[in-house]
């Protein structure tokens, strides 16, 4: 990864036909620096958390436009308790099924220990979210929702 990031640092696009550098003009390089530093940077702070890989073919829009989705299924527009419940749901319902060969996070012990690593994450942020307020007038990214969501989901499970 550090050998790509190079490359496309010292990468230099000459047009054909005049000679000229043209390289500032294609804005997919900087688009693949930035993919591969962020990588970089997210492999370095899972490192400490004590992951020794990487997935990179999850690391797309997929499972965002999957999840959405599935949100939207019911209602086009949720409103903001709407999407909580629909994640809720979602979450939970997802994060306790078996893997493919039998094992996987239904495993108790297994499913508390990465509790207890999402509470420290989670409980890490000074700040308190109030959950009980629907902004339907309000417009909220939807991963600031995902996270609101999931911190209330983990108080709710650890009291």
């Amino acid at each position: 990864m550090n050998d790509m990031l190079h490359f496309f640092k010292s990468l230099k696009l000459i047009n054909s036909t005049n000679g000229h550098d043209v390289t500032s003009t294609n804005k997919f390089i900087a688009g693949y620096q930035i993919t591969i530093a962020s990588i970089l940077l997210l492999f370095d702070d899972l490192r400490l958390e004590g992951y020794n890989n990487l997935l990179t073919r999850r690391l797309n829009q997929d499972v965002t436009d999957t999840l959405f989705g599935q949100i939207r299924s019911k209602r086009k527009k949720p409103t903001t308790r709407q999407f909580m419940t629909a994640f809720r749901k979602i979450f939970f319902t997802n994060i306790i099924k078996a893997g493919k060969q039998g094992k996987g996070s239904s495993n108790l012990s297994q499913l508390l220990v990465n509790t207890e690593k999402l509470g420290f994450i989670l409980g890490s942020e000074e700040e308190e979210i109030p959950m009980d307020e629907d902004c339907n007038e309000t417009e909220v990214h939807p991963l600031f929702l995902v996270r609101i969501i999931v911190k209330w989901n983990y108080q709710k499970i650890t009291g």
